[in-house]
Formats: structure tokens, sequence, C-alpha cells
């Protein structure tokens, strides 16, 4: 028999993550992220939630984009194996993480998922097919130290487009600047011309 599988849409495809890193007065800083996987992306989580903890511990190190980070601490785990849903729960101190400039402190907020640049083609010829929709959320709670106040802030950020939509924003509370971003992926048949 043939049986039609249950569609999953970007509210289901989803990658959650919340941080909150704590910055020192010499720019260095302690992280902990829990990040939930679900449906496609715990398709893509599965062999490291296989994966022995050696072997975990190595795929977190290599994922990780971070200059100057240490993996402190993690786990992996499936909470109900009747759900796609993988979380992921690391620890890790970070080595000049914000750059400090006499009384300033550079500070990236977007510490993690940072998205590659996708070659540039003015020669496609084949249309481009995205199967799934999904949909990545990061939310990034920086502390920074005591006398340190925020200056400047980003300019939020939404695009809607027909392939997806993407929205940054920054939010300041006391000593608490809170990074957010959500990115989503439509599923469609596009243009070849539309690649760039």
């Amino acid at each position: 028999y043939l049986t039609r599988t249950q569609a999953y849409y970007a509210d289901d495809n989803t990658l959650i993550r919340k941080a909150h890193v704590i910055i020192d007065q010499e720019g260095n800083g302690k992280a902990t992220i829990s990040t939930k996987y679900s449906c496609y992306y715990y398709d893509e989580m599965m062999p490291l939630l296989l994966s022995d903890h050696q072997n975990q511990k190595k795929t977190i190190t290599e994922s990780l984009k971070i200059p100057g980070f240490t993996l402190t601490g993690f786990r992996v785990s499936q909470p109900d194996v009747k759900l796609p849903l993988i979380c992921e729960d690391l620890e890790i101190s970070l080595k000049g993480y914000a750059v400090v400039m006499a009384d300033r402190l550079i500070l990236p907020v977007n510490i993690l998922n940072k998205g590659e640049r996708l070659p540039i083609s003015n020669k496609r010829t084949s249309d481009i097919l995205q199967r799934r929709e999904k949909m990545m959320v990061d939310t990034i709670i920086f502390t920074i130290p005591q006398g340190f106040t925020a200056t400047s802030s980003i300019t939020p950020v939404n695009y809607e487009t027909a392939y997806g939509s993407y929205n940054s924003m920054i939010q300041i509370s006391g000593n608490e600047i809170i990074f957010i971003r959500r990115q989503i992926i439509k599923k469609g048949l596009f243009p070849s011309s539309a690649y760039n």
C-alpha cells in the first residue's frame, strides 16, 4: 500500500535557539545555549543523537564557528521518542569574544547560526527547488558588565520575499542586550532568473 505521509510546514520544521551570554570586564564570556530541532532539523541532527559521547563532542566543537571558544559541557537528547524533537544544551566559555577599547566594549551580537553566502551565478540555467518550508529563530541574551551601557543598536531588519522572510531586532533592558532573529524559508519552484 502507498500512503501519503504527513506534510510539515514552517511551524513544524523549526530550529529554535535560546542563548544567555554573560560578558565580563575583559570581554570574555560564558554562554549557555539551548536548541530545539524539530522535524526537518530533527532528521539533520539524528546522526549526532546516535553518536557516542566523544563523537558528539567532536561534531559540536567543529560545528561552532565562534573564535576563542571552549566547549565546557553539552547534552544531546530526545525527550520523547514519539516526537521528532532533539534538544541540544551547550555550555561554552568565550575568550576575548567582545573587544575592549578604552571605555568601550564592541560586542558581536550574532554569535550563532551565521548564514553562508550563496555563490553568485549569472549563468544558472536550472530552476531552484525548495522542497520544505522551515523556520529558524534565535534569541540571544547578553548580560554586559556593570559600568557599560549600550550606546548604539542595530536598526530592525525586515525582509519579505516570495522565497521567505528575515527579521532581526535588538532590545535593551538595563544591562541586558537581547538579539532576536527569525528566518523563514518557503517551499516552491523558483525560476533560475531569480537566483541572484
